[in-house]
């Protein structure tokens, strides 16, 4: 399933001591990611209302290695170039210019002025369902 693999995957960049954003449209589904990554012993923080400095700050000077972002959160200029892991967990966007554009300002996120480290995007993506079409149409957007 997509949250093991999430979970998989996150337990490896925390193992070589790296941060991660994982970014998703839908803020309820950042809501059970949360969740998930709590009873896996996986620390986040998710940014999110009134929290959200708090959070910031958390991941980018804290030891929190993962940050859950929404497209909905206020979080966008936020300068997190210390990640070097930007998760897509689903499609973006009402369009696929809308998602392209929501994709490229989530990786804008860790991929910036003073990065000096590579930074990897991975998409989540179940093979053969209507999100696997839609990241297509994001690609030709």
């Amino acid at each position: 399933s997509k949250p093991a693999a999430l979970v998989s995957f996150l337990r490896t960049v925390v193992a070589n001591g790296e941060k991660a954003i994982v970014f998703s449209y839908w803020h309820d589904t950042l809501k059970l990611v949360k969740q998930t990554l709590k009873k896996c012993s996986l620390e986040s923080v998710f940014c999110e209302g009134n929290q959200m400095a708090e959070a910031l700050e958390e991941f980018t000077t804290g030891s929190v290695p993962i940050i859950l972002l929404s497209a909905q959160s206020k979080a966008s200029g936020a300068n997190l170039q210390c990640a070097t892991h930007v998760i897509l967990l689903d499609p973006a966007g009402s369009s696929a210019e809308h998602g392209s554009t929501l994709e490229e300002q989530a990786i804008g996120r860790a991929v910036r002025m003073g990065q000096e480290r590579p930074v990897t995007v991975t998409r989540f993506c179940v093979k053969g369902t209507l999100e696997a079409a839609l990241f297509r149409e994001i690609d030709q957007a």
